[in-house]
C-alpha cells in the first residue's frame, strides 16, 4: 500500500504522509496531534491522493468554518476532479484550549481497502489586545500614552509610525512622542508566552502641524527705551499671545507683531506662544535680552542769573564710562564742552536752560535731563553829573 498525503496549516504548515490501500483487503490507521492558533487566515488541509481512489473529510467539534466544500465534510472522487482535493478551516478563537478531530478517508473503489488519517487538533487562544489612547496630536508633543490591557504571561511588542516610543518598549504601555506631521499608527502585537499564539492591532493616529514663530527684535536695550518691536511671521489663521519680562507691551497684543517699553534693569525676555486655530496646536518660543541700565544724570548750578554773567558753572556727577553733551540756550559755553562741568556766559535776557546728555560708552544708552535758568536783565544806569 503506498499512499502520500499532506495536511497544510495555512497553505503550507502541516505535513502528513498517509498509507490507503492497494491491492488485498486491508486497512491501516494513523492518529497525529497539531497545536494550532486561530487567525485571520484559514488552514488548508489537503491531501495528494492516488489515481482512481475515494475520498472523504470529517470534522468534528464545533466552533469553526468549512470555507471550501458543501459543509463540514469535503468528499471527491476520480470522476468529480483530478486536482488534490481539500479542504480549508477557519477556527475561531476559544476561550480556552479546545480539541477538534480532522479526519480523512481514502478507498480504493477496486478492492475496497482503505486507509484513515485522524488529526487531533489543539486550537489555543489568542490574546485581544485594545489599544486605547489618544487618536489626534500635535506634532512635537511629547508624553502621550497608549495601553492595552495586561495578561500575565504575554509579551507585547510595539511599532508606532509619525513618532517614537520613548517609554514602555516591551509592556502593555507605552508613552509617545510625535515628530512627523500627518497620518500615523500605533500597533501591538500581544504574544502568548506559552504557545507562540499572537495577535497584532493597530489604531490610526492624526498628528497636526504645528506652528513654527521665529520672533525677530533687539536683543540688547537700555532702561526705559521704548517703541521697541518684535515680531514674528503672520498666519491669518493662527492667533498669538505675548508674554514680556523686564518690560511692558504698549501696542499690538494679540497680533504678530508688539511694541515694548523695556523698564527693569537685567534680564529680559520676549516669548510668543503661535496657536493654529482650527486644531489648538501651539508652539511657545522665547528670545533672551539684556536691558543695559541707563544714566541718571543730575545737573547742578544757578537756576537764577544775570544778563552777561560769565563764569557760572554746571555739573552733573562725573562717571569716566560715560561721555557728556551740553547744550544750553539763552547763554554760551564758554569751558567744559564734553566733560561733566561747564563755565557758561549768560547773555540773553528771558528764559534759558541748560540741558545733558549722559551716554555709557559701552552700551551707547543715554539719558537727557534740563533745568530751565532765569536770565534777569541787568539795570540800564545813567550818566553821573556833579556840579
Amino acid at each position: 500500500m503506498k499512499t502520500k498525503n499532506q495536511i497544510v496549516k495555512g497553505l503550507a504548515v502541516l505535513l502528513l504522509l498517509i498509507a490507503s490501500a492497494m491491492g488485498a483487503m486491508a486497512q491501516t490507521n494513523t492518529s497525529l496531534t497539531q497545536d494550532v492558533c486561530p487567525g485571520p487566515e484559514p488552514y488548508r488541509v489537503e491531501v495528494i491522493p492516488d489515481t482512481g481512489n475515494d475520498y472523504l473529510w470529517t470534522v468534528t467539534g464545533s466552533g469553526f468554518t468549512a470555507i471550501e466544500g458543501t459543509d463540514y465534510t469535503f468528499s471527491n472522487t476520480a470522476t468529480e476532479s483530478t486536482t488534490k482535493p481539500n479542504i480549508i478551516i477557519k477556527w475561531a478563537n476559544p476561550v480556552a484550549p479546545k480539541k477538534f478531530n480532522v479526519f480523512f478517508k481514502e478507498r480504493d473503489p477496486v478492492t475496497e481497502c482503505y486507509d484513515e488519517v485522524n488529526v487531533e487538533v489543539t486550537v489555543n487562544p489568542t490574546p485581544a489586545p485594545a489599544i486605547t489612547g489618544v487618536l489626534t496630536v500635535c506634532q512635537n508633543v511629547t508624553g502621550v500614552t497608549y495601553s492595552t490591557p495586561n495578561v500575565d504571561g504575554n509579551t507585547y511588542s510595539w511599532l508606532v509610525s509619525g513618532g517614537f516610543v520613548t517609554a514602555g518598549s516591551g509592556t502593555n504601555e507605552i508613552t509617545v512622542t510625535w515628530d512627523t506631521a500627518g497620518p500615523g499608527t500605533v500597533e501591538v502585537t500581544e504574544t502568548v508566552t506559552a504557545t507562540t499564539c499572537a495577535t497584532t492591532v493597530s489604531i490610526p493616529v492624526i498628528v497636526n502641524p504645528t506652528p513654527a514663530p521665529v520672533i525677530t527684535g533687539l536683543a540688547a536695550v537700555c532702561q526705559d527705551q521704548a517703541g521697541v518691536i518684535y515680531s514674528t511671521p503672520n498666519d491669518v489663521a493662527n492667533t498669538y499671545s505675548w508674554v514680556v519680562t523686564g518690560g511692558t507691551v504698549t501696542a499690538g497684543a494679540g497680533t504678530n507683531e508688539i511694541t515694548v517699553t523695556w523698564n527693569t534693569v537685567g534680564s529680559g525676555t520676549v516669548e510668543v506662544m503661535e496657536s493654529v486655530t482650527s486644531t489648538t496646536c501651539a508652539t511657545t518660543v522665547n528670545i533672551p535680552v539684556i536691558v543695559n541700565p541707563a544714566p541718571a544724570p543730575v545737573i547742578t548750578g544757578l537756576a537764577a542769573v544775570c544778563q552777561d554773567q560769565a563764569g557760572v558753572t554746571y555739573s552733573t556727577p562725573n562717571d569716566a564710562a560715560n561721555t557728556y553733551s551740553w547744550v544750553v540756550t539763552g547763554g554760551t559755553v564758554t569751558a567744559g564742552a564734553g566733560t561733566n562741568e561747564i563755565t557758561v556766559t549768560w547773555d540773553t535776557v528771558g528764559s534759558g536752560t541748560v540741558e545733558v546728555t549722559e551716554k555709557v560708552t559701552a552700551t551707547t544708552c543715554a539719558t537727557t535731563v534740563n533745568i530751565p535758568v532765569i536770565i534777569n536783565p541787568i539795570p540800564n544806569t545813567s550818566l553821573i553829573y556833579h556840579n
